[in-house]
């Protein structure tokens, strides 16, 4: 059964998606045998289906989420990739057994783990790989396709990483990353490596490309747009929060919600009932 919470600007829950059972199949069928970038504007759910990726994984996988709107740094990247890994057993593990990891993360795997949590922490580990940034991640990254299942990793707002990393050191250090994170994807020209990646945002990826003459790095990834909700889905969504509100409610409300508000964005039915329940009952 479905849950209904007024969600603004939150996550929801996979229990509290609506209308993208059938989109949500589909990208697992397409990432059987590819990468996946996922394209819509904001609040239109990319989150909301990547979090049901993260906590409904199909067998075979393990998926990891990592949050990159604010990272300006290939060090930065680097350190949330590592953190994130250390924090799960299965890959901690992994990775204390490797042995071509370079000092700076056999370092962490070992012996500093506790200390991930303190600000210091990341201060001294960027400093550490900052010279060595791109075979440290890369060694790690390829130790993990030992591991008894498939790697999915989840990136939220790489766009707006590439553009916070333009803005702070220069074009040469965005190409720079994205040259680097081809190979990491490609064991040869057009052979996926094991690992799988789910790259979201809502800036123009294309754009950000083309401004460092880069169009060809992200090629292999298969191009998912999440679309607005369904008048079912989203009349049925609609239904539910004015019954969470209990508001007198009709389907031809909802008719005249999506005239007034345009394509049906998940985050928008919330706000507008929020706002119908306030003036009730004031």
């Amino acid at each position: 059964m479905k849950q209904t919470r007024s969600l603004v600007g939150q996550i929801p829950e996979p229990e509290e998606l609506y209308g993208r059972e059938d989109f949500i199949d589909h990208l697992w069928r397409m990432l059987e045998a590819n990468n996946i970038l996922l394209l819509a504007p904001r609040r239109f759910g990319k989150s909301g289906v990547m979090r049901h990726v993260l906590l409904h994984p199909r067998p075979g996988f393990l998926p990891l989420s990592f949050e990159l709107e604010d990272v300006d740094s290939p060090e930065e990247f680097v350190w949330r990739v590592t953190k994130e890994l250390l924090a799960h057993d299965q890959t901690r593990v992994l990775l204390s057994h490797a042995k071509k990891l370079p000092f700076a993360i056999t370092e962490w795997v070992k012996g500093n783990f506790e200390e991930a949590e303190f600000e210091g922490a990341k201060v001294k580990f960027k400093a550490s790989i900052k010279e060595d940034w791109r075979e440290a991640a890369r060694r790690m990254l390829t130790e993990l396709e030992k591991a008894d299942r498939t790697f999915i990793f989840l990136f939220d707002e790489l766009p707006a990483m590439l553009d916070r990393i333009i803005e702070k050191k220069g074009d040469a250090a965005a190409r720079d990353f994205l040259a680097w994170f081809r190979p990491v994807r490609l064991a040869q020209k057009d052979v996926l490596r094991r690992h799988r990646f789910i790259v979201a945002g809502s800036v123009g990826i294309d754009q950000i490309l083309k401004k460092l003459g880069a169009t060809d790095r992200l090629v292999d990834f298969t191009r998912l747009t999440v679309e607005p909700l369904s008048p079912d889905a989203a009349g049925e969504l609609v239904s539910a929060l004015a019954a969470k509100f209990e508001l007198n409610w009709n389907p031809s409300l909802s008719a005249k919600i999506f005239e007034l508000i345009g394509a049906p964005r998940p985050l928008l039915h919330p706000c507008f009932l929020l706002a119908a329940w306030s003036v009730a009952t004031s």
